[in-house]
């Protein structure tokens, strides 16, 4: 509503009240004619006490219509307050909608958010497994490899050569006392710095992929088998650190390290099988898996 409309209303009441005013006057006075006329000298008493009560009457008149103009100011005062406010809220949202749409959004991955559905669906009946939150201790010891059970592992992976992580273990691996015992899942980045440290080494490295063999499940899409992996040796404090938060095909999700090369030999061994699987193909499951975990 606004103001002039309040004005022209407060006017119209006040022209009633006073129209109402003036006609109680001409009633009073053709009462008080009328009582000139027929009455004697002993009524004149009573003529100047309806004088006394219309004079009292015209002073309630004046107080009523004083009271509301004052109401009346007051609520117009109000209404354009309110109007002053709804328009800088106005103003406001208006800035906050174009900024909005200058902002590029970025196209989504379909392949990827295939990958997410289905991560999604199908790894809720890993979430209450017990042998995901199991501790597991590796040992970087002579004695583990002597064993009858990893004399195989050990003859495969004396094929592998030394010069494919000349690049890897330039990332100061002495830094690190690869003879710690780790506990799995890690819970420091620190761990996860020594636990990469100790994959730089053939031996190491062919255990933790062979360890992970034994996870994969065939039936189950790659981004669930990459997070029952991921799940197994880091906590999601560890996993979070090493995410990029990218979630697009042109970059990678995660940050390279040696845990997340072995998961992509794994991946390419057990599921190569029957059709060769691209690099591409491998991280967009293992960037569908970081993002679950986000969730």
């Amino acid at each position: 509503m606004s103001s002039k409309k309040l004005e022209n209303r407060v006017h119209k009441r006040l022209v009633l009240q006073l129209q109402k005013y003036r006609e109680a006057q001409k009633e009073a006075t053709q009462k008080s004619d009328d009582s000139d006329k027929s009455s004697d000298s002993s009524d004149h008493g009573y003529s100047d006490h309806e004088e006394d009560q219309d004079r009292n009457h015209e002073k309630d008149i004046k107080n009523l219509v004083l009271a509301s103009y004052r109401s009346l100011s007051k609520q117009i005062t109000n209404l354009s307050d309110q109007i002053k406010d709804a328009s800088s809220r106005l103003t406001a949202l208006e800035s906050s909608v174009k900024n909005m749409e200058t902002r590029a959004e970025k196209p989504e991955d379909p392949i990827l958010n295939e990958e997410v559905r289905k991560t999604r669906g199908s790894l809720t009946k890993y979430k209450d497994n017990k042998n995901v939150e199991n501790v597991v201790i590796i040992k970087d010891s002579e004695s583990e490899y002597g064993s009858s059970s990893s004399s195989s592992s050990d003859s495969d992976s004396s094929s592998e050569s030394e010069s494919e992580f000349n690049k890897k273990q330039k990332n100061s691996i002495e830094m690190f006392d690869t003879s710690v015992r780790l506990r799995f899942p890690l819970k420091t980045e620190y761990d996860f710095c020594i636990f990469n440290a100790k994959i730089a080494g053939c031996r190491y490295r062919q255990r933790v992929i062979n360890d992970l063999s034994r996870m994969i499940n065939k039936r189950a899409s790659l981004s669930t088998n990459v997070e029952k992996m991921i799940r197994h040796y880091l906590t999601k404090s560890v996993t979070m650190h090493y995410n990029t938060k990218v979630s697009t095909m042109k970059k990678k999700a995660f940050i390279d390290t040696l845990f997340y090369d072995c998961i992509a030999v794994v991946i390419k061994k057990v599921f190569s099988e029957s059709k060769p699987i691209s690099d591409e193909r491998i991280r967009v499951s293992i960037t569908a898996a970081l993002k679950f975990r986000e969730i």
